[in-house]
């Protein structure tokens, strides 16, 4: 009678579930992010886009 060995997979494909990326924390930050950085904006086609970019660096 032949043996055979069976091997079981090991490798990880989803990360734990205490690592997993936390959607709501980000949503909640971004959203106090935004209303700190455009609460009292107004639209100006000058400053836009160097607005965009310190918006996005500060939600970074």
């Amino acid at each position: 009678m032949e043996e055979t060995d069976t091997v079981e997979h090991t490798y990880i494909i989803r990360p734990n579930y205490q690592h997993k990326f936390k959607v709501g924390v980000v949503k909640e930050c971004i959203r106090e992010v935004l209303k700190e950085q455009l609460g009292g904006a107004s639209y100006n086609p000058q400053q836009i886009s160097s607005m965009c970019r310190s918006v996005a660096d500060c939600i970074k």
